[in-house]
């Protein structure tokens, strides 16, 4: 800097100034280039600045130019495009995937959308393309929370009759069978066991909640139960 604190640059700099450096690069400063290599100045800051706003436009569109012959061309021509990002390999064990499997079946037979979109919702690069998607994505979270909704309505039908039981199986393998793709386990005995815990919730928690019910109002039961399902869903999907 000179004696009122403005940046040095090119023709300002003394022998002095320049470190080893230079002399490495074999060449002077360029325009605008300041003691230290690819580094420049203009505008208020450089020594010998005009101090107005044209002549600081000016001042940038040279430094540009100077700064694109200074850069080493090497970097420019050598840019490559950026590799798509390969999904992470996430050893696994035999008990964690089963134990995983169990937890997001669980959560299908309490609520059925809960596996699969918390799964989808930690946008895992190993899922399947189009659950990658980030209106797939928003789509079934929506679905998850309506279901957390209408499952308090009066007129909501058991989740043991036929339709909601069967739905909640094949949710249960879905979630299951996703999980293990993403633990790279194989994924039909993961969707066995995720249809096996489905099931086995749907029926506890329908006779736990009934029996709760008769002692609490139902959409009190109803919201433990979510906080539960929500709890297994978010420990299978993590394990």
């Amino acid at each position: 800097m000179d004696g009122h604190g403005f940046v040095l640059t090119d023709v300002h700099l003394t022998p002095d100034d320049l470190d080893g450096a230079w002399a490495a690069l074999g060449r002077s400063p360029r325009p605008f280039e300041t003691s230290v290599p690819a580094v420049h100045a203009a505008g208020e800051v450089w020594h010998g600045s005009m101090k107005r706003v044209a002549s600081a436009v000016g001042e940038g569109a040279s430094v540009v130019s100077s700064a694109l012959v200074t850069r080493p061309r090497s970097r420019i021509a050598r840019r490559q495009p950026a590799q798509p990002a390969r999904p992470p390999h996430r050893p696994t064990t035999r008990g964690g995937a089963v134990v995983g499997s169990v937890l997001l079946g669980a959560a299908s037979g309490l609520r059925s959308q809960l596996g699969v979109a918390t799964l989808v919702a930690r946008s895992d690069p190993s899922l399947p393309a189009p659950l990658r998607r980030p209106w797939t994505r928003r789509l079934l979270v929506a679905a998850a929370a309506g279901e957390l909704v209408v499952d308090k309505l009066p007129a909501t039908p058991s989740r043991l009759a036929p339709p909601g039981f069967v739905s909640r199986l094949a949710l249960g393998a879905l979630a299951a069978g996703l999980f293990a793709q993403t633990r790279h386990a194989p994924w039909l005995p993961a969707a066995a066991v995720g249809a096996s815990s489905a099931a086995v919730a749907a029926k506890l928690g329908h006779d736990v909640r009934a029996r709760l019910a008769r002692h609490a109002p139902d959409p009190a039961v109803a919201v433990v139960e979510d906080a539960l399902a929500l709890g297994l869903a978010a420990a299978g999907a993590s394990r």
